[in-house]
C-alpha cells in the first residue's frame, strides 16, 4: 500500500505490508560522496534496523586516522563483530562503507553464509559532477564525518573491485525519496 504525504513527496508506508525484515544484513557500498550514508540512514529508518558506518566507527576509535590498511582492518573488523552479534539476535543491520576491496566484502559474505543470515547489497553511484558538488558542500561543513576529498575519490575509484554478486544499483543523483522507494521495493521483491 502506498500513502502520499503531498503530491510531490512519496512516503514509504506499508511497502513491507507492516512487516519489519529481521535477521538481515544490507551492505550499502560505493565510492565516497555517492550518497551511501543518506541512503543507509533512510533505509535504516524504514526497516527499523541498526546502522553501522565506517566513518563513524573510525571517528569514535581514532583521534587522528591515517587510513592505513591496519586501521581499515580494525574499522571493518569492529563493524563485522557488531554485525555478527546483532544478527545473531535476529536484527537487521545496515552497513555503510565503501567496501571497495573484494577481500573486505568477502568477510561479510563469509560471515553471512556461515551464520545463514540473509545478505543484500546496494551499490550507490552518481555522476562525477554530483560527487564534486557534494564534496564542495562537505568542505563548508565544520565537522564532516567523512574526510574523503576528490583525490581520495579518484584513488579509491581506481582500486574499486567490481561487485560480482547480484546487487541493487541506485543512482543517488535522482530524487531522494524515489531512490529510497526503489531500493526498499527491490529489497522486498528480493525477499519474496
Amino acid at each position: 500500500m502506498w500513502a502520499f504525504l503531498t503530491p510531490d513527496s512519496l512516503m514509504i508506508w506499508n511497502i513491507l505490508e507492516g512487516e519489519t525484515i529481521r535477521g538481515l544484513i544490507i551492505m550499502i557500498i560505493g565510492l565516497p560522496a555517492t550518497g551511501k550514508s543518506t541512503i543507509a540512514k533512510n533505509i535504516t529508518s524504514e526497516l527499523k534496523g541498526t546502522l553501522l558506518r565506517t566513518d563513524l566507527i573510525r571517528k569514535q576509535l581514532l583521534k587522528k586516522p591515517r587510513y592505513s590498511k591496519k586501521e581499515k582492518d580494525l574499522i571493518y573488523g569492529v563493524m563485522l563483530s557488531v554485525t555478527n552479534y546483532l544478527t545473531s539476535l535476529g536484527e537487521t543491520v545496515i552497513l555503510d562503507g565503501t567496501f571497495y576491496k573484494r577481500s573486505t566484502r568477502e568477510k561479510v559474505y563469509r560471515m553471512a553464509n556461515e551464520n545463514q543470515i540473509n545478505l543484500r547489497i546496494v551499490e550507490c553511484c552518481c555522476p562525477v559532477e554530483v560527487i564534486k558538488r557534494r564534496m564542495n558542500r562537505r568542505k563548508r561543513n565544520k565537522y564532516p564525518l567523512s574526510q574523503a576529498d576528490y583525490e581520495t575519490y579518484k584513488k579509491i575509484s581506481a582500486q574499486f573491485d567490481a561487485i560480482r554478486r547480484e546487487h541493487i544499483i541506485v543512482d543517488t543523483s535522482n530524487f531522494l525519496r524515489s531512490s529510497i522507494t526503489e531500493v526498499i521495493y527491490k529489497l522486498r521483491k528480493d525477499m519474496d
